[in-house]
């Protein structure tokens, strides 16, 4: 699941996997801005067919966040 996430968020905000950390987040590339972080959530939901808690998707900042928020599914 890790892989999908940090493949997906490259694909988005246009860098090679390799060049995604778990700390880079919502701001801190000049490509990751507002639109960006829905598109990661959209692809995501996509790809993982799980929608989360909405409640905490206001609490995604990092790549890191979006793996701890795709872990919680049951």
């Amino acid at each position: 699941m890790k892989k999908i996430i940090v493949n997906t968020i490259a694909k988005v905000i246009k860098k090679k996997p390799g060049e995604i950390k778990l700390n880079l987040g919502l701001g801190k590339d000049k490509n990751w801005d507002s639109l960006a972080h829905i598109t990661i959530y959209i692809e995501l939901k996509k790809k993982l067919k799980y929608n989360g808690n909405l409640k905490d998707l206001g609490k995604i900042k990092t790549v890191n966040d979006w793996i701890k928020f795709f872990s919680k599914r049951k």
